[in-house]
This record gives C-alpha cells, sequence and structure tokens, in this order.
C-alpha cells in the first residue's frame, strides 16, 4: 500500500498527478473514437469505386471526378458503362462543362461528374446552355445532390441517399413536363414538383436552383443566367418541399447526362452544357433561425 501523504503540498501533487492521468486517458478514448469513426465512414461510403479512370477536371472554381472508364462496367443509373474522356466530358474554352451522350467503340456511353467535397446548406445554382427543354426521350439530365452508402435497402421508406434532384427530360412519356424537382423518394407524397417551359434559340440561358436548407429545400427556376433572378417575366417556377425526407448528412453535387435503358430515340450524339455552377453557403446564423422557425 502506498502511504497517503499528510503534507499539504503533497497532497495537492498527488492530485494534480491523478487529474492529469484521467485527462490524457480521456484523450486517448477521443482519439480512439475518433479514429473508429473515420475508419466507419471510410468503410460506409463508397470511395470512387465508380470512378476507376481517375480523371479529374476543373470546372467554375471546383474539381470534380469524372465518373467511369473501367473496361465494360456498366453503372446506375441506366445500366450503361460511363465515358471518362473527354469524348464524354469536358470544359470549353469558356469554362463551360459539357456533358455528352456518344458511341465510343460502337457503345454508347452516359457521362457524370461528381463534386470532390460536400458544401453543406445553402443556394445551389446550376445556369445551362441550349434547349433542355427538348430532350431526346430516352434521355435524362440531373443535377442533383447524392450521399453513397453502404446500403440501400430502405429507399423505398426514406431518403436514404439525401438525395435532392433538378431533372430535364419527359422519361419517353411526351405528355411529361420536361423538368422536375424531386426529394427522394420521388413516390411519395408532395415529394415532386414537375414544370413546363420553352426556350428558343441554342445559345438561351436558362438558371434553376434549389436552396437546401436543415427543415425544407426551397426550389426556383428563370430564363437567363444569375441576374435573372429577380425578373419577374423570366420566373418558370418555384416551389417549396419541406416534408420528412429532406436530405440530412453530407451529399455532394452530381452532374450527369444518361440514357434509360437504350440508347437515344434520335441515334446521333446528344450534348448537354451548364455554364456555370454557383454555391452560396447560409450562414449558421441564417441555419439556427430557419430551424427555430420550422419548430
Amino acid at each position: 500500500m502506498i502511504p497517503k501523504p499528510t503534507n499539504p503540498i503533497a497532497k495537492l501533487a498527488v492530485m494534480i498527478s491523478l487529474l492529469a492521468g484521467s485527462v490524457a486517458h480521456a484523450q486517448r478514448n477521443i482519439n480512439a473514437e475518433a479514429a473508429n469513426d473515420a475508419a466507419a465512414i471510410e468503410s460506409k461510403v463508397d470511395q470512387w469505386d465508380n470512378f476507376p479512370s481517375g480523371r479529374m477536371i476543373q470546372f467554375s472554381g471546383h474539381s470534380w471526378r469524372v465518373k467511369g472508364g473501367g473496361p465494360n462496367q456498366r453503372y446506375g443509373p441506366g445500366g450503361f458503362p460511363f465515358g471518362a474522356s473527354d469524348q464524354s466530358v469536358w470544359v470549353d474554352k469558356q469554362g463551360r462543362l459539357h456533358l455528352r451522350v456518344t458511341q465510343i467503340d460502337g457503345v454508347w456511353h452516359s457521362a457524370e461528374v461528381r463534386l470532390t467535397e460536400p458544401l453543406g446548406h445553402g443556394d445551389y445554382r446550376f445556369t445551362t446552355v441550349g434547349r433542355i427543354d427538348d430532350l431526346d426521350p430516352n434521355l435524362v439530365f440531373g443535377l442533383f445532390l447524392w450521399e453513397y452508402q453502404a446500403s440501400y435497402d430502405e429507399s423505398n421508406a426514406r431518403n436514404v441517399a439525401n438525395e435532392f434532384d433538378i431533372e430535364f427530360g419527359t422519361w419517353k412519356d411526351p405528355k411529361r413536363a420536361p423538368a422536375q424537382f424531386v426529394c427522394q423518394p420521388w413516390h411519395h407524397k408532395d415529394s415532386l414538383h414537375p414544370y413546363r417551359f420553352s426556350l428558343v434559340g441554342d445559345d438561351v440561358l436558362s438558371t434553376h436552383t434549389f436552396r437546401w436548407l436543415p427543415k425544407r429545400v426551397e426550389c426556383r427556376a428563370w430564363r437567363g443566367g444569375p441576374k435573372g433572378e429577380h425578373i419577374s417575366d423570366q420566373q418558370l417556377t418555384q416551389w417549396t418541399y419541406a416534408g420528412p425526407n429532406v436530405p440530412g448528412g453530407t451529399p455532394q453535387v452530381h452532374l450527369n447526362f444518361w440514357c434509360i435503358e437504350e440508347p437515344p430515340a434520335r441515334a446521333t450524339p446528344q450534348e448537354v452544357i451548364i455554364d456555370q455552377f454557383e454555391f452560396v453557403p447560409v450562414k449558421k446564423q441564417a441555419v439556427q433561425r430557419t430551424i427555430t422557425q420550422d419548430q
């Protein structure tokens, strides 16, 4: 047995020593928990398995990985290969991103890029070029948030992938509107907002945007670039989703142009152009006010 010190100074020294030992032990536990959490995230999230080429591009001030590139590999959505070369994905001299559905070695390829980092709550603004209101009926152009997960078993019941979409295309149905905002699962009540519009000219701009907040997603679209947001006669639609499946987590932006299970009906290469992508973060104070207001 260690004798108890009787001197007050000696007692204080023992107490300090015991406290330091406790703090060091607690810090080791915190570090271990952090390492375990990081390992769990690494095992849960698909670490670029769908992006085997490793190709990166720079667009609108961000780094993006290009999907596909593996030999004879097919991916979702649509079940087609995705082209990772500049035949499918490139940025032109004006800084605009091109996604092309085309044949490579006789095989039709879709196209997709993914932002390398999550951006969080804020305004996601996509300005497009051309007739996105008149796409090939077998193709879909998507601008969306998505977070890879280890399992999607409950995807029909809840928003497992923290997905929110802006989608263009009629899904092989000429009666459908050419665009829609969607919170997944799409078949849940009030989770889908189709909108109709018409554009004129190959160089026409339109902007489609959503503001992702903790309790809702606010959506808007208008003709023209970002400066057209407040011009009344340029507005296309607005909609707010505030249901139970508002995305959480840390989803990243994806941009894709893909075949719905078969090649383009027009039987020629098809292309979409994104003029710019802009993200404006919502300040923490504004997020907190939003949470309070929604409670």
